[in-house]
């Protein structure tokens, strides 16, 4: 996505197609629902988004933003982010911007989706971290702790994306995840064919099993249905597409036993319920922090966030775990930080052991999960078979237990037999 005179006109380019949108419509129409009289200031873009400062003369700070979404996939994206940050303030502590007007009519006065929000305080965590002493870095991850449990609290009979009924109240619909978009960072994955249907495969779903499926199903319907222009990608290697496929289907049976529809840290009063809320891509970008004090002022960007199983939903913050490349310093420094997490969570009660224990059980199951949504040029690999066919034939011997990942160690130990453990 580029963009080209923003003072004018926004433009999203997906491949050369070009969507423009009026910013001066888009003005008037922010006028109408503040009732005030403003102008509109970029301030930053997403992959999938714009966003502008709406500047109020006479104000020295912006108290509201407009987030402008891509027309890559319309109206049920900005529909199910109003729907999420309207439930999650109205059900949860955890603080999040508030929804001052939307449309989801690209034919409204402005020509174009829009959502209208209060701007959160402070600076986002991302920019900060560097500057943080351990004691804010200690209070950031505190705060944080408390509010994904909190959006731990909040279960679902449905895993799919929400939408809104009423202003505090939504309703599971359609998944509204990468798979499904038209275009991802405005790269068209075939720009010249058309679009595929692919909705039969966005739920919502009662089971964790289809839930976890889905996108794997949908791969295997693109490759059916665009295998011309996959074989100009694969460069007319028909039988490296087969493989694709072949692992793609066993990946689909590996989504059934592992865990399939086991509840997973489900406690016996929420079986009925066995999803909760999931964060697409939770980074230090969506934190905005108080910069001296590292306490947290709101999370941002929803965008992505779904109902999924429990396990999925109960992971620390990447920006926690530890980091093969990191020196010594910044292992010691994200282990003590995971600690306080832990320490924060458990510290809450029984929802917190309940995390800690889905957490704990469902850790190599997400390894799964962050595979879902690979194409069929990750999946046609030897080496992806073996990983399912490894996990296979464990969930057959072990169902709800996931397998531990090899490390570099155990590939060297068991192709040349030399083991770095130490001596007994």
């Amino acid at each position: 996505m580029s963009t080209e005179n923003d003072s004018v006109h926004s433009i999203f380019n997906d491949d050369g197609d070009s969507y423009s949108i009026s910013l001066s419509k888009l003005e008037l129409a922010v006028k109408e629902t503040l009732g005030v009289q403003c102008h509109l200031q970029k301030l930053a873009e997403g992959g999938n988004h714009k966003i502008y400062d709406i500047v109020i003369p006479g104000e020295a700070d912006s108290k509201y933003i407009v987030r402008v979404p891509s027309p890559d996939f319309p109206i049920d994206k900005l529909e199910s982010e109003v729907a999420t940050l309207q439930y999650i303030r109205a059900h949860t502590p955890v603080p999040v911007p508030k929804v001052i007007g939307w449309s989801s009519d690209p034919s409204n006065s402005a020509g174009t989706e829009y959502m209208i929000l209060e701007k959160v305080p402070g600076v986002s965590a991302y920019h900060a971290w560097n500057t943080l002493n351990m004691e804010a870095k200690e209070t950031l991850v505190r705060d944080v702790a408390k509010h994904l449990l909190s959006l731990f609290t909040l279960r679902f009979a449905q895993a799919g994306s929400l939408y809104p009924t009423h202003e505090t109240s939504v309703r599971v619909g359609p998944l509204v995840t990468a798979p499904f978009f038209r275009a991802l960072d405005g790269k068209v994955r075939f720009p010249q064919s058309p679009p595929l249907d692919l909705s039969q495969f966005r739920g919502p779903f009662t089971r964790p099993a289809d839930s976890v499926s889905s996108s794997l199903k949908a791969e295997l319907h693109v490759i059916t249905h665009r295998r011309e222009e996959l074989l100009q990608e694969f460069k007319g290697n028909n039988a490296l597409i087969e493989l694709g496929e072949k692992i793609l289907r066993k990946a689909i049976q590996l989504a059934e036993v592992y865990p399939g529809d086991l509840a997973i840290g489900c406690s016996s009063h929420s079986i009925a319920e066995p999803f909760s809320i999931k964060l697409d891509d939770f980074r230090l970008a969506n934190i905005m922090i108080d910069e001296r004090s590292g306490k947290v002022l709101g999370l941002i960007d929803f965008e992505g966030t779904t109902t999924a199983p429990l396990w999925m939903c109960a992971g620390h913050p990447y920006w926690v775990e530890e980091d093969e490349e990191d020196g010594r310093g910044e292992k010691d420094e994200r282990a003590r930080l995971r600690d306080v997490f832990n320490e924060t969570i458990k510290a809450q009660g029984r929802i917190g052991e309940e995390w800690l224990e889905t957490s704990e059980k469902g850790r190599f199951f997400r390894n799964f999960a962050a595979m879902l949504d690979y194409q069929v040029q990750v999946w046609a690999r030897p080496f992806m078979e073996r990983w399912v066919d490894e996990r296979l034939a464990f969930a057959a011997k072990h169902p709800g237990v996931g397998l531990r990942e090899r490390s570099l160690e155990d590939e060297v130990e068991e192709q040349y037999g030399i083991s770095n453990a130490p001596a007994t």
